[in-house]
């Protein structure tokens, strides 16, 4: 998604990245206190969608 629309153009993600990745942080649901991963593992696709409905993706992932 453009997040400047009418001006220079910057992108966003519209939706979670396909398939899985690993985490530099560790991080919990914040509804149910769930660990959903930790520090250095490698987590499924279904975690990743998780967290990013939690907006802890972009966190837990790190700037790339």
């Amino acid at each position: 998604e453009n997040a400047d629309p009418g001006q220079r153009p910057r992108w966003v993600l519209a939706g979670p990245p396909p398939g899985g990745c690993t985490t530099q942080h560790a991080a919990y649901d914040p509804e149910s206190y769930k660990v959903l991963c930790i520090a250095g593992e490698a987590i499924p696709a279904e975690v990743v969608e998780q967290l990013w409905k939690a907006e802890l993706l972009r966190a837990v992932v790190g700037s790339s």
